[in-house]
């Protein structure tokens, strides 16, 4: 579970973050790259505040060690995060159903696991996970909605299934 875990950490995710935004850039998709950058960024920074408003203790016989409050859990909050802009990112590039489908249950099961070693570990409550993936979940679509009106049609593609091509 140790080893799970740490793929959840910044220290790990913060470098695979700044790559793919250089990937993105060197590959001319400029919008892709600042999504990824701001929705990682606003994520692992609201997170921090929500951290000190709510002021949870952790688990009192943890099996790993952990510092500060507990929820929302950053790892958990971390690796749902850069899962879920992975998947829209990676969304209209992909033509096949099945290799949307598996990137999405690649996706999403890494973020599960990194949240259920949280638990397991005893690191963090379940209510601290949950809370994580929620929060990642509205942080990164607002940051693509708020990206979308900003920059107009030509914001990062969240769409349900269809590339931009195909839309119209």
């Amino acid at each position: 579970m140790a080893a799970v875990t740490v793929t959840g950490s910044t220290a790990v995710l913060g470098p695979l973050t700044a790559l793919g935004c250089v990937v993105l850039l060197v590959s001319g998709r400029w919008r892709q790259a600042v999504f990824t950058a701001l929705a990682m960024t606003a994520t692992v920074c609201l997170r921090l505040v929500v951290l000190a408003i709510v002021a949870r203790p952790r688990p009192v016989d943890r099996l790993a060690p952990a510092s500060s409050y507990s929820f929302p859990s950053g790892h958990t909050t971390a690796s749902a995060a850069a899962a879920l802009i992975l998947v829209v990112v990676c969304w209209p590039l992909l033509r096949l159903r099945r290799s949307r489908i598996l990137l999405a249950v690649a996706a999403g099961g890494w973020a599960l696991s990194v949240g259920v070693s949280r638990v397991a570990l005893v690191v963090h409550w379940p209510s601290d996970i949950v809370g994580a993936w929620l929060f990642a979940l509205v942080t990164v679509l607002g940051t693509a909605t708020v990206l979308r009106v900003a920059l107009g049609r030509d914001g990062p593609e969240v769409t349900a299934g269809r590339s931009r091509r195909q839309a119209g």
